[in-house]
């Protein structure tokens, strides 16, 4: 990305293709998809440029199945804090 305005163009089409898209495709936009008031302010903060290492015995990979394509590789962007309904259900650390 050149610069911020490029940066804000890709962050706006992920919101919009994350959130708001499937929320009108769900019929739940009265209540979910963005940040307005009287929505359900559910809302993840990310650090995009952190990296992890996926490793499915030391719990970065939460899934049904028992092993996973990504297992040992470093990946890019960390969840740091997650809010439902505006109360903080996950904080990493």
């Amino acid at each position: 990305l050149s610069d911020k305005s490029d940066l804000n163009k890709v962050l706006t089409d992920i919101a919009e293709l994350m959130a708001f898209k499937p929320a009108k495709f769900l019929g739940v936009a009265n209540t979910k998809g963005s940040i307005e008031v009287g929505k359900d302010a559910d809302i993840v903060i990310w650090n995009p440029d952190e990296n992890f290492v996926v490793n499915k015995d030391g719990h970065t990979l939460q899934s049904k199945y028992p092993s996973s394509i990504y297992d040992g590789q470093s990946l890019k962007g960390v969840v740091k804090k997650t809010f439902v309904r505006g109360v903080c259900v996950f904080e990493d650390g």
